[in-house]
């Protein structure tokens, strides 16, 4: 139980990965979250893993909230903006899925730069609309299925990411590596 986290008074009682929450089942009537969701897999917990322990502590019939940005940042799931594939992660374990827009524009966004230097998904967002999806999932009624996914090492990565997004997407993040490693060893 932390009473302070980083020298502030928390709310929260525990603080913990969505990799392995410490709460039993079926302990919580809500669930939020906020902006988190598209920076699960790249702190190596895998969204279906995430969602499985969310809805393990969250009561049947009860709601999980989440938001998250389409066509923004995070994984790649989300910055490709592939809502059927992002409601099939809940499917297994929700009643009731609601998905709802908000604040999506109606022209594309200017390119995206960040700290000088060009989004690295900027080819993903070309004539896309950045916006906010609210997603609403009620937890079914008895149990629901639990994955354990285990992370997938750099190179099982770097291999499905190969055979979805092809090896010129790869040679580009190659080469932006390399070119912001130079600016900042050249100095």
């Amino acid at each position: 139980m932390l009473e302070y986290y980083m020298g502030k008074k928390t709310i929260s009682t525990k603080i913990a990965s969505v990799n392995d929450l410490p709460y039993d089942e079926n302990y919580f009537d809500f669930i939020i979250g906020n902006q988190s969701l598209e920076h699960w897999d790249e702190n190596r917990v895998p969204l279906r893993k995430g969602l499985s322990e969310v809805f393990k502590v969250l009561k049947p019939g009860g709601m999980a909230l989440f938001n998250v940005p389409i066509h923004f940042h995070g994984d790649y799931l989300f910055v490709e903006g592939n809502l059927e594939l992002i409601k099939s992660k809940f499917t297994p374990f929700c009643s009731e899925i609601l998905f709802e827009p908000w604040r999506k524009p109606s022209h594309p966004l200017p390119e995206i730069k960040h700290l000088g230097r060009v989004f690295r998904h900027r080819h993903a967002l070309k004539n896309s609309n950045a916006y906010i999806l609210d997603i609403r999932a009620r937890k079914m009624e008895g149990s629901v299925p639990y994955f354990d996914d285990q992370p997938k090492s750099s190179i099982k990565r770097l291999l499905d990411g190969l055979q979805k997004k092809g090896l010129q997407y790869y040679v580009y993040l190659v080469s932006q590596k390399l070119t912001l490693y130079w600016k900042r060893y050249r100095k």
